[in-house]
């Protein structure tokens, strides 16, 4: 039988069955503490106010990173419609640039950047909303 475990000094290893963790290869393995995890890197709210329909077409919050990284971070957004304020909290969750959420449903759209993220609020529809947003900026990088 096979050694599968193994705790040392600097971490913990779990090789694929079958496999001895003592010789195992980086890809034979299913859990080394070594790899990198999700970790948060920064998290706050904001509030987001309905542009003016006449004379403003969008009103955005932008959020500025604590840096500049090499990859845009994961963005995970709450949303509520401030207006009920027993409103369901919409979660939203992208690194995309022009994350567009339907036009005809919430009217919104975020933009990731590598140093920032735009909330932005459109006048379209009826009625046009105010909204809360709490935001958490994740590292994916594993």
């Amino acid at each position: 039988m096979v050694s599968r475990i193994v705790l040392e000094a600097d971490g913990m290893k779990v090789s694929r069955p079958g496999v001895d963790v003592l010789t195992a290869d980086e890809k034979d393995l299913t859990f080394n503490s070594k790899w990198s995890t999700l970790a948060l890197l920064q998290s706050g709210s904001f509030y987001s106010p309905r542009p003016d329909g006449y004379l403003q077409e969008t009103s955005s919050v932008t959020v500025n990173f604590t840096r500049t990284y090499a990859r845009r971070p994961m963005v995970f957004l709450t949303v509520r419609d401030r207006t009920f304020y027993t409103a369901l909290w919409r979660q939203h969750v992208g690194t995309c640039l022009h994350w567009l959420v339907d036009p005809t449903r919430y009217m919104y759209m975020c933009n990731v950047y590598n140093n920032r993220f735009e909330f932005i609020n459109f006048r379209y529809g009826d009625p046009i909303k105010d909204y809360d947003v709490k935001y958490y900026v994740w590292d994916f990088d594993i």
